[in-house]
């Protein structure tokens, strides 16, 4: 391949920084850090992306700049120089690559919790409250503000004692942001008023970083193309900010996105687009920016493939193109592609999983991509075993089955995956029929590609029962049979409910009047209420938890929630559907109220209910006896990433294993771990 001739890989220069190629991974924080620090874990997942062959991986989204700016999501932290033999250790890694780094730098402000940390008063230009932490701030004083400007000049000379190669400060967000916005800055002194006031804040930052780092370092600014809040900045001032900026002759480049992380949560999902979102909505609108301003411009908002990329740089829209959740899904995509295998990229569905997860479970875990945080004990690359080859026999092609027959097969394992189904892909099929989620998909497509390429067999429309695995004479068997929507839960009447299985796959028709009860808290209840609206339905949307979506995270309920309003649902939480009841040709839901402790019921035409589901697991109970390990995993072994020893059943004729639903309700994410896990040690 003619690399030369791919406006991926062309050279560029930043100022005085040499880079190989185009691509760059915007700042982010994947909650990697240890004590604050970038230690081993985070060096490892940056490491990864220039392994890959990216020519900027930024680091420290949110790197904090002082001490009354607790970072909440594993920020990395500025404020003190003990950060900079870690930053020396990471910065010296990416450099044997030939990979530049730079650290974003930033105040959070407001949009932290005064509770952690050293439990200080936030700061803000203003005193509002902040949406996602619902706390109040102290408004800046004068000292508070010279303070704050001085430990941003700090965090820069302690990023190029760190040996990075730049700081980008983020501008239009945080406590920075605050002073900028005219929703949020609401002073009539010196920071506040006209533009060039609430600018004030920024260029004496900007100025103290440069002070503080020379002209031979990068400072970038993270800047906003307009708010698109009530109140905010339009677009019109949003352009003279940056010619501001570009022309101030201070700043090496502006990364623009469009949106504000620190105004309203659905601006903060405009920032970083959910599923379903277009491909890199906004690139036009950075190219007009790009034409009329002299400094290179980044952009880096929901270009998830190379393809967008190329158009990207090929229409003169950037200088500088991210592809930041797309090396979460795959750090190696430049080397892919040089190598001729971008067929072989895997995709970055555009989920927001690993957005997400950072505040709901700790990380930013890739939806289908397990080792991308896990690099010491999950590596991206499979390593044959130099043991025996076995036989394994895998039953059930979601994508727990699926994950295992690959990562099985490129052990050296011979292979073999049977589903009863006509096509691959168990649930994730069902849940691309959703609205706005039509490329989960690529989930399953992947898998399915990658199989096809290391040549492991599905054999579909196979219903395989008990006496089907004797004949087959496997040396393993796992169980990945996904689960069934779960009925259990109501006390009567479970005969007379449909499943959102039901009518996400057209099973049963559509009536007028429904009920839509979700108890599981994640996008499967709203996705089948909003495609359930489009069709014409009057939907009652009931949780027994006290908000709706509550597994959802931040980048994807606010367009869920948009759709939920726009179509006239009607929501009601802390309700809880004990049964239903037939009445006159209609259906009656009875429910109950934990907290009134009272009764009622109402009339509908049609029930629809998401609770999870039950594991579809009469095969594994059938060949649990026969088994040399009585289907059990030590969970021991599994987590620290050994080989399965148990034997309980010494004439046993096979090791059984079953992973994913088919052991409990979870979701993508943990049932390809499970199966990654398990099956990298066979």
């Amino acid at each position: 391949m003619n690399l030369r001739a791919d406006p991926l890989f062309q050279p560029y220069t930043l100022k005085h920084l040499k880079l190989k190629n185009r691509i760059f991974s915007a700042c982010h924080e994947p909650f990697l850090t240890e004590d604050s620090m970038p230690k081993e874990r985070y060096r490892l997942y940056h490491e990864e992306k220039a392994k890959g062959g990216i020519g900027i991986s930024m680091i420290g989204g949110s790197a904090v700049v002082s001490q009354d700016s607790p970072g909440t999501f594993g920020n990395v932290d500025l404020s003190e120089d003990k950060v900079i033999p870690w930053l020396q250790k990471l910065a010296d890694t990416m450099h044997r690559y030939d990979c530049a780094a730079i650290t974003q730098i930033t105040h959070m402000g407001r949009r932290s919790s005064w509770a952690q940390g050293d439990w200080l008063p936030l700061i803000w230009s203003s005193c509002q409250r902040e949406m996602a932490h619902r706390r109040f701030p102290k408004i800046a004083e004068e000292e508070d503000i010279a303070r704050i400007i001085k430990d941003y000049g700090q965090a820069a000379r302690r990023a190029k004692e760190g040996r990075l190669d730049g700081v980008e400060i983020l501008t239009f967000s945080h406590l920075a942001g605050s002073f900028v916005s005219p929703s949020q800055n609401l002073r009539d002194d010196d920071w506040g008023g006209s533009l060039e006031k609430r600018m004030r804040f920024n260029f004496e930052v900007i100025k103290e970083v440069r002070m503080q780092v020379g002209d031979d370092f990068i400072v970038g600014l993270r800047v906003s193309g307009g708010e698109g809040i009530r109140g905010g900045g339009d677009e019109s001032e949003a352009f003279e900010i940056m010619k501001r900026y570009a022309e101030s002759g201070l700043v090496d480049y502006l990364n623009i996105v469009w949106g504000a992380s620190s105004g309203n949560e659905m601006s903060m999902s405009r920032v970083i687009p959910p599923i379903g979102s277009p491909s890199s909505p906004f690139l036009d609108k950075v190219k007009a920016v790009k034409a009329r301003l002299d400094i290179p411009i980044l952009h880096s908002c929901g270009v998830a493939d190379v393809a967008t990329a190329r158009h990207a740089l090929q229409s003169d829209s950037v200088d500088l193109v991210g592809m930041t959740r797309a090396h979460i899904a795959d750090p190696h995509i430049l080397k892919k592609v040089a190598e001729g295998n971008e067929h072989r990229i895997r995709p970055c569905v555009g989920a927001g999983h690993c957005i997400d997860q950072i505040y709901l479970t700790g990380a930013a875990y890739c939806l289908h991509n397990p080792a991308t945080g896990r690099e010491k004990t999950v590596p991206q690359l499979i390593a044959s075993t130099g043991a025996q080859q076995k036989k394994i026999v895998i039953i059930g092609a979601g994508p727990a089955g699926l994950e295992a027959a690959r990562v099985s097969a490129l052990r050296g394992h011979d292979v073999s995956v049977f589903e009863a189904a006509s096509h691959a892909g168990g649930q994730v099929l069902t849940a691309a029929k959703a609205p706005r989620r039509e490329n989960m998909i690529g989930v399953v497509d992947w898998l399915i590609s990658e199989l096809r390429e290391i040549g492991v067999p599905i054999h579909t429309n196979r219903y395989i029962e008990s006496e089907d695995i004797r004949e087959l004479k496997a040396d393993v068997v796992i169980i990945a049979t996904g689960g069934i929507p779960n009925f259990d839960f109501l006390e009567f009447g479970s005969d007379l409910a449909v499943s959102t299985w039901d009518l996400l796959n057209g099973h049963e028709p559509l009536q007028k009047e429904v009920l839509v009860y979700d108890e599981n808290g994640t996008e499967s209840g709203p996705s089948c209420a909003e495609m359930m609206m489009e069709g014409g339905c009057k939907v009652e949307f009931m949780t027994r938890d006290r908000l709706l979506g509550s597994w959802i995270g931040a980048t994807n309920y606010p367009p869920m929630l948009r759709e939920i309003y726009k179509k006239g649902a009607k929501v009601t939480t802390d309700m809880q559907l004990i049964g239903i009841k037939e009445k006159d040709g209609r259906l009656e839901a009875h429910f109950w109220n934990d907290y009134s402790e009272e009764a009622s019921t109402r009339i509908f035409e049609q029930v629809v209910v998401e609770y999870g589901t039950l594991p579809n697991d009469e095969l594994y109970f059938e060949l649990k006896l026969a088994s040399k390990n009585h289907g059990q995993i030590n969970i021991t072994e599994l987590t620290e990433f050994q080989p399965q020893t148990l034997i309980t059943n010494p004439n046993g004729e096979f090791r059984l294993y079953r992973i994913g639903d088919a052991v409990a309700s979870r979701n993508i994410h943990a049932s390809i771990y499970e199966a990654r896990r398990l099956c990298q040690v066979l």
